[in-house]
């Protein structure tokens, strides 16, 4: 008789959020099930397995792995593989929980359960092993903190690999958005009821598919977190808050509001201007641009990831305060923005869509790709044409702007009123090649297909219009 798949929870949050503090719950209470657990910590001692033995709590019957050379969520998914599928074939365990590290995008680690072996040249957990929970443990006291925090994960964290460019806030929202159940935990710590209602309304607009409770310690029913048949990969993948409001853009209503908790959609069918939209961008957030394709040199060519000239080495002793004073000046002018994102289309980047997105005070603007309008048609990846049809309007097709804001007693006429301004004027239209322009280089069009016809592939388009 064949077994049925071994079911997985998936732990996510950051260090000290207490991901262990509920592994420790799960093993106390998990009542007769047997129960084999994988935890990652990437620090050099493993700290956080270190703990778990010393709770006694893993008994005869379970089994403990230790993941010791890096974290989960990107070196190590052959590893992940192997351990898995070594403890599915004892046939021993009624559950597998995996601790992810505090660094770890849940999203990377839960693809594991997806992968395909023919694509991807690994040995398959389809039949094997599936994702049942996607748990994402956040610190209650200190969530507001972490969405205005600057710092880099290699500020924050040990063991940080240098090339990763990483922020916290933009790994908590990774952790949020992707989650079927939220913990927030140390409601102890939460002063009131406003406040507690305040941080639920907001976790809920972050990501309104999961279910979200307070704990304190992680005390939660074993029924939330084991054993539940929940998680599906494609929900989870377009349950982010900012997707949900593209496909349902109707004004928000009840406790949400009760709290100021609102979002919106910004939308027009003229490009940004370049440097209108610059200027905005340095003036409110810290300003983040990958440059992929301009030439530099040697020394530079491995830092990928460039700051904005606001924040360079002359003015890098001034940018906290900077930044604090920014942040306050931006809340009084448009309200907390807590996460945006989105499309953007700016002039002289006909081709090319802007991929903008918010996580706090860092605003990464990238290039996502070119617009559909760019390509013939049989370079369109497979999606039904009906629904890319949906967004074209002449005379530009689907070129346009449509972002995402979501926050606390956001000023939308006052957002909107600064983003018209940063649209080109006919007149700007009419002399766009003059425009300056100060944002990195993006690849020409002509370039991504030279590419795409290389490896004899369309990955580079299809990754821009699946999202």
């Amino acid at each position: 008789m064949q077994r049925k798949p071994l079911p997985v929870t998936l732990l996510s949050g950051f260090l000290g959020a207490g991901k262990t503090t509920l592994l420790q719950h799960v093993l106390a209470n998990k009542e007769k099930l047997k129960v084999a657990v994988i935890v990652n910590d990437m620090a050099e001692l493993n700290i956080d397995a270190a703990l778990i033995k010393r709770t006694h709590l893993v008994q005869a019957e379970e089994k403990l792995v230790e993941m010791q050379n890096g974290c989960i969520c990107c070196t190590l998914r052959e590893d992940l593989l192997r351990e898995v599928s070594n403890l599915v074939a004892q046939e021993a365990f009624d559950h597998l929980v995996i601790e992810s590290t505090g660094i770890s995008e849940p999203q990377m680690v839960a693809e594991t359960f997806d992968m395909d072996p023919e694509e991807d040249n690994v040995q398959s957990l389809k039949g094997k092993a599936c994702l049942d929970n996607c748990v994402t443990v956040l610190d209650a006291a200190e969530l507001f903190n972490n969405l205005a925090s600057i710092s880099s994960l290699k500020e924050r964290e040990k063991g940080v690999a240098e090339e990763d460019e990483r922020n916290v806030a933009e790994l908590l929202l990774d952790q949020i958005e992707f989650a079927n159940v939220i913990l927030l935990n140390k409601q102890d710590l939460v002063p009131d009821k406003v406040s507690r209602q305040t941080l639920l309304a907001a976790v809920r607009n972050l990501n309104p598919k999961a279910g979200v409770q307070f704990t304190t310690k992680c005390k939660v029913p074993m029924k939330e977190i084991l054993n539940t048949g929940n998680f599906d990969m494609e929900k989870a993948s377009a349950s982010a808050g900012w997707l949900q409001r593209l496909k349902n853009p109707e004004q928000m209503t009840g406790e949400a509001v009760e709290y100021g908790i609102t979002s919106f959609v910004y939308r027009a069918r003229h490009p940004f201007h370049p440097q209108k939209l610059y200027n905005f961008a340095v003036k409110n957030f810290l300003l983040q641009e990958t440059e992929l394709y301009e030439h530099v040199d040697a020394q530079e060519e491995d830092k990928g990831l460039q700051i904005s000239r606001r924040a360079d080495s002359k003015v890098a002793a001034a940018k906290p305060l900077r930044l604090q004073q920014e942040h306050v000046s931006r809340t009084t002018s448009y309200g907390k923005i807590f996460r945006s994102k989105g499309f953007a289309w700016i002039a002289r980047r006909d081709d090319m869509m802007g991929e903008w997105s918010s996580a706090g005070n860092i605003l990464k603007l990238t290039c996502g790709g070119p617009w559909f309008a760019a390509l013939p048609q049989e370079a369109w990846p497979d999606i039904e044409v009906s629904e890319v049809l949906k967004d074209f309007e002449e005379p530009h097709k689907d070129r346009r702007q449509e972002l995402v804001f979501i926050g606390q007693d956001l000023d939308r006429r006052a957002i909107t009123e600064a983003l018209d301004n940063c649209l080109c004027s006919d007149r700007d239209l009419r002399q766009s090649k003059q425009l300056r322009d100060p944002f990195v280089a993006w690849p020409e069009l002509e370039m991504m297909e030279l590419e795409v016809s290389t490896d004899g592939s369309d990955e580079e388009i299809d990754e821009s219009h699946t999202k």
